[in-house]
């Protein structure tokens, strides 16, 4: 699961790294103001937020309601529903949407403003379900859910986005043994989508230990771009621009690739945000927010903050191709979520919002404007909490 093994024990073990190195990012931008709200503090909420914004600036957000653990054998697994919230109407509401599921949500908004929500099915009131990966939309004008293909999907992590013609198109892995089919039970990263009209899907990259962490979106031609993670090689990226599904290893230093968030700009340029976690937290790691682009023919990689920086990131890129960061970062015990981006022609750092435990899950939206939107988890407050640029 989305948990880069859920590091919050190590708020309390953390060292200190006295500041940033010279990383071609500047922490110092010029001082800016947002507008920082909580949107819901009914319970345990907030945990893996996942934002869109749509064609009227206004905010679409899913994320977990945990509301408890369960005991699957000796496994101790959340259980919870899928939440959503919106100010479409000029105040924040919030609803339920599925019940006893939810987990690792991710949303999209496609160019008529309705909603997309992928998601994982856990509990075990119900154990060939377990896994199940859940599509729930507005689509037809009110809510549906919808279990894709619940004897061979059986998926985490999975991510959502909807091509020019309203197919859509998913990410996601493929838990190894879960499935009832002898198809079901391999592991590794698949993509499926409803394109012909039924949902069909397509094993990517086979490795069993592949496919965590994925997040996917298209290019001009609405060809599929995936970046996940690779327990065993790092950072990986998929694609089927040449017509056919091929996988390359981006950042092969072990244990780096965690919480990829991916974006492809209008020259259809692709970026990628990871994290190179803490080694207190997965060891051998340094506690770096990476980037990697192929904007010059070529991948490159740079480190934009190295300051116990990165443990959750969401990337986007505006109308003007410039790009856009959120992500955490630890403070002692505390954390922070931190903003980087290139809008100026070089990196710049902010921190949006450092009360307390915050930034936990964050994730980026782009309104059209080009004015970035998040989401994000007050650890502390077991809240959700939104800012958006003033």
């Amino acid at each position: 699961m989305k948990n880069i093994k859920f590091y919050l024990l190590s708020f309390f073990i953390i060292l200190l790294i006295s500041g940033c190195s010279d990383n071609g990012a500047s922490n110092n931008p010029p001082p800016s103001s947002w507008d920082i709200v909580i949107v819901d503090s009914d319970g345990n909420v907030g945990e893996y937020s996942s934002i869109a914004v749509d064609s009227d600036s206004k905010a679409h957000i899913a994320y977990f309601d945990h509301i408890g653990y369960e005991l699957i054998g000796t496994d101790t697994i959340p259980r919870g529903n899928l939440k959503y919230a919106t100010n479409a109407d000029g105040v924040w509401e919030t609803a339920i949407l599925d019940t006893g599921t939810g987990m690792t949500p991710r949303i999209f908004v496609d160019n008529n403003d309705k909603i997309h929500i992928v998601h994982t099915k856990l509990g075990a009131t119900n154990l060939p379900d377990i896994l199940n990966l859940r599509y729930t939309t507005n689509v037809s004008g009110f809510w549906e859910t919808i279990t894709i293909s619940p004897e061979v999907v059986k998926g985490s992590d999975a991510s959502i986005i909807v091509d020019s013609n309203g197919k859509v198109h998913i990410s996601y892995r493929n838990e190894e043994g879960v499935g009832t089919t002898s198809e079901g039970s391999d592991g590794g990263l698949r993509y499926v989508t409803n394109a012909t009209g039924e949902w069909t899907w397509v094993q990517v990259d086979p490795c069993s230990i592949a496919g965590n962490d994925t997040d996917i979106a298209l290019d001009g031609n609405d060809k599929v771009h995936i970046s996940y993670l690779d327990k065993g090689a790092g950072l990986k990226y998929a694609t089927n621009v040449t017509g056919s599904w091929e996988f390359y290893i981006i950042d092969g230093t072990y244990n780096v690739g965690w919480n990829t968030s991916i974006a492809v700009d209008s020259d259809n340029n692709v970026h990628i945000s990871y994290s190179d976690p803490a080694p207190l937290i997965d060891p051998p790691g340094n506690g770096y927010l990476k980037y990697a682009t192929d904007v010059s023919g070529a991948w490159t990689i740079q480190v934009l903050d190295d300051d116990e920086a990165g443990y959750y990131t969401g990337i986007a890129v505006d109308g003007d191709d410039n790009i856009h960061i959120a992500y955490h970062t630890l403070d002692g015990i505390a954390g922070d979520l931190d903003y980087a981006t290139d809008a100026s022609g070089s990196w710049e750092l902010e921190e949006v919002d450092g009360e307390g435990i915050v930034g936990l899950f964050c994730a980026i939206a782009l309104d059209p404007d080009g004015k970035p939107h998040f989401s994000y988890y007050d650890y502390e407050n077991q809240i959700l909490k939104y800012a958006k640029r003033e």
